[in-house]
C-alpha cells in the first residue's frame, strides 16, 4: 500500500478583479467565508460608497469579534469577460484587500479543481448568460 500525503500548508487561491471599472485588485478566494469583504482603505481608494446602517458582527478565524463598517451594494466587478454585481462588506483592518466568500461562489457557480499541489483552476459562470 502506498500512502500519499499533502503538504502541511497550501497557497491561497487568488484572482484579479476589476472593481467598479476603476482598478484591478488581487482578491483572495475563500469559500469558508460567509461574506464578500474589502478593506476600507481599498474602498476609499476606489471611491466606493457604503451604507453604515448595514453592519455585521463577525467572529474572525482567530476568535476576535469585529464589526463591519457597512455594506457597499451592487458593486460592478469584472473577472476576465464576466461582470458580476457584488454586495461587499467593508472592514476596518483586514489582512487582505478583498475576500471572495460564499456569496461569490453561489452567484458565479464557481468550482475549484486542485491537481496534486501542481495546478489549481477556478471556473466561474456568468450569472447573466449561464456561459
Amino acid at each position: 500500500m502506498v500512502l500519499t500525503v499533502t503538504k502541511d500548508s497550501q497557497s491561497l487561491h487568488t484572482v484579479m478583479m476589476l472593481i467598479d471599472n476603476k482598478e484591478e485588485v488581487e482578491c483572495i478566494h475563500n469559500s469558508g467565508s460567509q461574506i464578500i469583504s474589502m478593506s476600507v482603505e481599498i474602498a476609499s481608494d476606489l471611491g466606493l460608497f457604503y451604507d453604515p446602517n448595514i453592519v455585521l458582527n463577525m467572529q474572525s478565524a482567530n476568535s476576535t469579534m469585529d464589526q463591519s463598517l457597512g455594506l457597499a451594494q451592487n458593486i460592478p466587478c469584472i473577472i476576465g469577460d464576466i461582470m458580476v454585481y457584488l454586495p461587499i462588506h467593508i472592514l476596518q483592518s483586514p489582512t487582505y484587500d478583498i475576500l471572495l466568500g460564499c456569496p461569490f461562489d453561489v452567484l458565479t457557480r464557481s468550482t475549484i479543481n486542485m491537481l496534486s499541489n501542481i495546478k489549481t483552476t477556478i471556473t466561474i459562470t456568468d450569472p447573466n448568460t449561464g456561459q
